[in-house]
């Protein structure tokens, strides 16, 4: 509104006949007055600065509300002083531009579009400072009372910043910051001049696809903000302080800029996240933070030659999430300063370019980085990963089904979480066995579906990993010796090799002794590893509570199990359910406190061990306990006790011949 009040008395004093014809070396303008022909007029503009004292060769006097003043044709030099604070001596009059107005910038002698200048930074503070109303956007008014405060002699340029600051509170003014002192000093030179400032604007261009269709510029609530947005229809907001809506009147692709105070633009996977297609320069915004920044922007390109500042930005975590057409260079980003990433480019299913050269030694956390980035493989192998700690892995290249590169080199040895790490990248198969592991403690799912993957990792340190639950499921290829592991820490096992299919390596030797479950439902330790046949015999059982499904689908496993402490298992459901091959002496196991044996021999057809001493008091269900057991023959159950029991239906359903079942309750 202020802009307006300067244009509506700027535009007053053209409709009382003032024209302005160039002349002298710098095309100064003529006045047009009855009395003295050769009297120019004109303007001292930062907003309009009234009651600013000027003396020329043959003129003085005050500017008045339109930041007018009068100087002769032949005066050649002109000074503007406030109480006694000189603020421009001897100021070349043949250096008014053509619009007879003076700028802060033509004082310092700048070009206009200039807003960094360290002097005319000084300049802008003072005079707004000095405003009666602490507000400069309606006009810059220095009243008489704040001009006979400004008592000491002195000048502008020549005088620092500190003194110039105790002059203003002394008037009893508030000292403006050199970032409001800019940003109004900005809007005066896109509204009132049309000038873009030297700040380059961060352009972005949308796309409507209707009339009268609004997009929202999304911003972060945890910082401040003061920017100007140009729509590129014509209208321009200033002074914005957080999301702003514009309407446009027409569909098509529109070109925004933002310009000043904007550390964070954060679509978060909402709003008008399918709406921002293009950026297209970075601009000098003096970012914070891109978390989140263009999460979901599924149409997104990046079009620019810059690049972001990115010195004080801390987090890059999610930056383009689910982006998926997102795949720009942007090798040459100095990331240096970022310590998140974690995400950062999360289903970017198109994004497949080098990130070598970044320098990510201060970054900790790097979890679901490259998660379902699916065509992702560049080389990463000089990454400085020894500041990534605790979970800044966790499920790094989970879905990443083309990345195979190199990354041998890492320091690893500050990551305590590998869960999911390698989780489904199908593609991956590279040496991993020189990283430092000692402080790892899950590798929950760590190959989980690396279907490629057959290295070594005998060299591993494991002795603090208590969870390795689903650490090669469907690993098809695997098939590695790991007999060096210390697992003695390690308290979940199930699904460990499940359907990895490939797998048969001895293990007898791991201390298994605080292992509490090898089975979960349709998770046994062994289901589906079909090729596994070694010894197992040596395992401390003592503490397994849950053998569910723990060699279902083992069809090549056929080992002693004999000296197994079964006595604290409750869930042995599944265990050998279509162990074709399984044929091994099972009678001295203690399970009394097993509550579970639904299809625990089930289609087992090689399965005919004598198993009438076991005490089954506590079990509850037997259903289809032997069902397809076909070699299972002439076995006495007789003795079981069943009281418990209360459902076994088709107990030895297609069983074999000649047995002899409980007395059932």
């Amino acid at each position: 509104m202020k802009i307006k009040n300067l244009a509506l008395s700027l535009l007053s004093v053209s409709l009382l006949g003032i024209g302005f014809v160039g002349c002298g070396g710098g095309g100064s303008s003529d006045t047009t007055n009855d009395n003295n022909p050769d009297l120019k007029t004109g303007y001292l503009i930062d907003s309009a600065m009234q009651g600013v004292s000027y003396t020329t060769e043959t003129q003085s006097g005050t500017t008045d509300d339109t930041g007018a003043f009068q100087y002769d044709s032949n005066d050649t030099k002109i000074t503007f002083i406030v109480g006694e604070l000189t603020l421009a001596d001897d100021f070349n009059l043949s250096a008014i531009n053509a619009d007879a107005k003076i700028l802060p910038s033509d004082i310092v002698g700048v070009d206009r579009n200039n807003t960094t200048d360290e002097n005319l930074l000084k300049f802008l503070r003072v005079v707004q400072s000095l405003d009666n109303d602490g507000n400069p956007d309606n006009g810059i008014l220095i009243d008489d009372n704040t001009k006979n405060m400004l008592t000491n002699t002195a000048n502008l340029f020549d005088t620092n910043l500190t003194v110039l600051g105790t002059m203003v509170t002394n008037s009893g003014k508030s000292f403006k910051t050199e970032l409001q002192a800019r940003t109004h000093y900005k809007s005066t030179l896109t509204a009132t001049f049309n000038i873009e400032p030297e700040f380059k604007p961060f352009i972005t261009v949308w796309e409507t696809t209707s009339a009268d269709e609004n997009i929202t510029i999304p911003t972060n609530s945890a910082y401040d903000y003061n920017y100007t947005v140009n729509w590129g229809d014509g209208d321009v907001n200033t002074s914005v302080d957080g999301d702003i809506t514009h309407t446009y009147s027409t569909d098509g692709n529109h070109t925004v800029k933002i310009y000043d105070t904007f550390p964070a633009i954060q679509f978060n996977n909402s709003g008008d996240k399918q709406k921002i297609n293009k950026i297209t320069s970075w601009g000098d915004i003096q970012w914070k933070d891109f978390s989140q920044s263009f999460s979901g922007c599924s149409k997104l390109e990046l079009n620019t030659t810059d690049i972001p500042d990115l010195s004080t930005v801390a987090s890059l975590g999610g930056m383009f999430y689910y982006a998926k057409k997102f795949n720009s260079n942007i090798n040459n980003w100095d990331v240096s300063n970022v310590f998140f990433m974690g995400g950062m480019f999360e289903s970017a299913r198109s994004f497949n370019q080098p990130l070598n050269d970044w320098d990510v030694s201060n970054v900790t956390y790097m979890y679901d980085m490259f998660k379902r980035a699916t065509s992702f493989n560049q080389p990463l192998n000089d990454w400085d990963t020894s500041n990534v700690t605790g979970l800044g892995m966790y499920a790094m290249f989970d879905g990443a089904q083309s990345f195979n590169q190199p990354i041998n080199n890492w320091d690893v040895s500050n990551v305590t979480s590998m869960k999911y790490m390698f989780n489904d990248a199908r593609n991956f198969h590279q040496l991993l066995n020189n990283w430092e592991t000692s402080n790892v403690t899950t590798m929950y799912g760590m190959f989980n579906g690396a279907t490629n993957f057959n290295q070594s990792l005998n060299n591993w340190n494991t002795s603090n990993v208590t969870n390795m639950q689903n650490m090669f499921i469907n690993a098809i290829s695997f098939n590695q010796p790991l007999n060096n592991w210390d697992v003695s820490n390690v308290t979940g096992m199930e699904g460990l090799f499940r359907g990895a299919t490939s797998f048969n390596q001895p293990l007898n030797n791991w201390d298994v002794s605080n292992v509490t479950s090898m089975g979960s439902w349709n998770n046994g330790l062994f289901r589906g590893a079909t090729s596994f046949n070694q010894s197992l015999n040596d395992w401390n059982t003592s503490n397994v509570t849950n053998m569910r499904n723990m060699f279902e689908d083992a069809t090549s496993f056929n080992q002693p199990l004999n000296n197994w402490d079964v006595s604290n298992v409750i869930d042995m459901q599944y265990m050998f359910t279509n162990a074709t091959n399984f044929n091994q002496s099972l009678n001295d196991w203690n399970i009394s406190s097993v509550t579970n044996m639904l299809r625990m021999f089930n289609n087992a057809t090689s399965f005919n061990q004598p198993l009438n001493d076991w005490n089954t008091t506590n079990v509850t269900s037997m259903t289809y306990m032997f069902k397809g057991a076909s070699a299972f023959t002439n076995q006495d159950l007789s003795d079981w006790n069943v009281t418990n029991t209360t459902d076994h239906w088709y107990f030895m359903r297609d069983a074999g011949s000649g047995n002899t079942e409980p007395t059932w309750p």
